[in-house]
């Protein structure tokens, strides 16, 4: 019996029904369809050619929804970024973040533009600093970018620093991901998935199977 499931992200290219037959004809347990694009509409129709599709061919196949998570617009961005001038103050979710301003810090062999952001609740309570930073390698003409995390339960703020401007403004990526650590339950409940499965006899490779007893063919005479 085969163990493996086959999963197949279904997009423009093949969510017509023919194609969606071959897919199911060679093996497709698990249809994914991706959220973060088209429409509701373009995805219930697709949803109904993939039933179709099993249908046909008589066998099961399971609609995988993958969702997109929560985007959270802070200010007017250009390509993605948001513009910062110190003092600038952004609310996303329950926090609060000022801009405090840039200064350089020096490395053995690099030159740090480093942001400083402070992290407020919206109550009012003071969490922290972050620090991105944008690092400079003169000896070998490189550029990289440094980010910095806060996390918060499960839940973290992400903050990356990009090129300053010349009115004191810098570009800055800001996202806050909740619940993004909780990803690491999926590989705590597979490893207690895999535990299970081996204390049971039956499913394991190379175990040894019980002996069966063979009944005698007679009933031996009592003396």
């Amino acid at each position: 019996m085969r163990r493996t499931k086959i999963v197949a992200t279904i997009g423009p290219a093949s969510r017509e029904i023919d194609t969606l037959m071959r897919l199911v004809e060679a093996g497709m347990d698990v249809a994914r369809l991706n959220y973060s694009h088209g429409t509701l509409d373009e995805h219930a129709e697709t949803v109904h050619r993939v039933r179709d599709a099993a249908g046909r061919a008589g066998r099961p196949v399971a609609i995988l929804q993958d969702l997109p998570g929560p985007k959270l617009r802070i200010g007017p961005l250009r390509d993605g970024i948001v513009e910062l001038k110190p003092g600038t103050v952004l609310e996303i979710s329950h926090y609060r973040v000022t801009f405090d301003g840039v200064f350089q810090r020096p490395g053995p062999n690099y030159h740090d533009l480093v942001g400083r952001f402070s992290i407020h609740r919206l109550s009012g309570e003071y969490l922290g600093n972050m620090e991105p930073s944008r690092r400079t390698f003169p000896s070998r003409d490189e550029v990289t970018t440094e980010a910095a995390l806060m996390t918060r339960g499960f839940s973290q703020l992400y903050l990356s620093l990009g090129d300053p401007g010349k009115d004191g403004s810098v570009a800055v990526r800001l996202y806050y991901k909740p619940h993004v650590l909780m990803i690491w339950l999926g590989a705590a409940f597979m490893f207690i998935g895999g535990a299970l499965s081996l204390s049971d006899r039956r499913l394991r490779v190379g175990a040894p199977r019980p002996a069966k007893v063979k009944l005698a063919a007679a009933a031996q005479p009592a003396e």
